[in-house]
């Protein structure tokens, strides 16, 4: 990557040089799926469980061109507050660059930033995967392209809750992505409890988490998802979840709402629904992976 276009702010330069545990977080949540204030809050909340395990957590972005590495507090809430609505994936990287654009970054975006600034672990609250019907047409995220050939480990609480999980984990398993269960045997959905997917390993301390993945790396390996189920006390029950999910796919149809805004307009609509716990969940979810990342970059680090 041209190192004009990456920028590592010192603190967290400082950081990685000093081999301290630095953990990324992706900021599509702040600039493009969460309303204001919960966006800023979410990232706050996500800061500090991070800070509370001693790793400093990096808000990635694109800022004015730049691929930014530990967004300041004022352009984090600059972001939140509309900074820019654009979301950027792999593909638009370069273009965001070439126009001195701002982006928040999807996780794709951030896998690729986070990589070359040196990171091993980025937190996010779901991954993309394989749409539901996309046997007949190609409809996969860009999350699982790059996680098959860059080496980092996406802390997420499974994949994204409107996706077909079995096409998800068999593109997983194709592209040699392992899928560790944090705690659990199976592969979870966003927002819900474990499922009946199984995850390819199970790991229940961060040191055994830290171990795989040292091993996988040493060995060649690329990505990692490192799925950690919704805390159990805002989880949301499939016959709560699934009837809100197939309201608010029939009011997108309907407004022909393009694929790249159906985050923020899923959001909205499913926090309506579900009077609340959709936003509490999702604050409780990245607050968790958060401090998990944490906790796997410091063991990382200790060896």
């Amino acid at each position: 990557m041209p190192p004009h276009s990456l920028d590592v702010r010192p603190e967290v330069a400082a950081a990685l040089k000093a081999g301290q545990p630095v953990v990324g977080l992706s900021s599509a949540a702040i600039g493009h799926s969460l309303p204001w204030p919960d966006n800023l809050e979410v990232a706050r909340l996500a800061q500090s469980a991070a800070q509370g395990e001693g790793a400093i957590l990096a808000v990635i972005a694109v800022w004015q061109g730049r691929l930014t590495v530990g967004l300041s507090n004022s352009e984090i809430e600059a972001l939140a507050h509309g900074a820019s609505t654009r979301r950027a994936i792999r593909r638009d990287l370069a273009t965001m660059v070439v126009r001195g654009a701002t982006a928040a970054t999807a996780v794709s975006a951030s896998i690729c930033i986070a990589h070359h600034a040196g990171l091993s672990l980025l937190v996010t609250g779901a991954i993309g995967g394989v749409a539901h019907g996309a046997a007949n047409r190609l409809d996969l995220s860009s999350d699982l392209v790059e996680l098959s050939r860059t080496p980092i480990a996406v802390v997420s609480a499974g994949a994204r809750s409107v996706l077909d999980l079995e096409q998800t984990a068999e593109m997983l398993e194709g592209y040699s992505v392992p899928v560790l269960g944090y705690g659990t045997d199976s592969f979870p959905f966003f927002y819900e409890r474990p499922t009946n997917q199984m995850a390819s390993a199970r790991v229940d301390t961060p040191e055994q988490a830290a171990a795989l993945l040292r091993t996988h790396w040493e060995m060649g390996g690329a990505g990692i998802v490192v799925a950690q189920p919704t805390p159990e006390q805002v989880a949301l029950s499939p016959d709560e979840l699934y009837p809100a999910f197939e309201d608010v796919k029939k009011q997108a149809a309907a407004s022909k709402v393009r694929s790249r805004d159906f985050p923020p307009f899923l959001m909205e609509r499913l926090n309506r629904l579900t009077k609340g716990r959709a936003i509490r969940a999702y604050r409780a979810i990245l607050e968790a992976n958060a401090r998990l990342a944490a906790q796997i970059a410091r063991a990382l680090a200790s060896k």
